[in-house]
């Protein structure tokens, strides 16, 4: 909690001595309360993925694909080990 009043303090001062394009501001005001939200932070991989085709193709080959979600539970029946000893 410290540390994001005290980065919010910094970043507030920073953009008190630099002006920004419009463009820049509005990306960074943007990333910022992407990130501050979890539901909007899960969604900028989605939108880099959209933007993929738009963009250089340096940067597209940066974004991934999606990637499978690891199951949680392994199947009936199978053995794990944990710590060298079968469960």
């Amino acid at each position: 909690m410290l540390p994001d009043i005290g980065c919010a303090e910094l970043e507030r001062r920073i953009e008190l001595r630099i002006e920004r394009p419009a463009p820049e501001r509005l990306l960074r005001k943007s990333l910022r309360r992407a990130s501050a939200n979890p539901a909007g932070f899960d969604a900028l991989p989605e939108t880099g993925r959209a933007m993929r085709p738009f963009l250089p193709t340096a940067l597209g080959r940066k974004i991934h694909n999606r990637t499978a979600r690891a199951k949680t539970e392994p199947a009936p029946g199978t053995l794990r080990r944990v710590t060298g000893f079968n469960v």
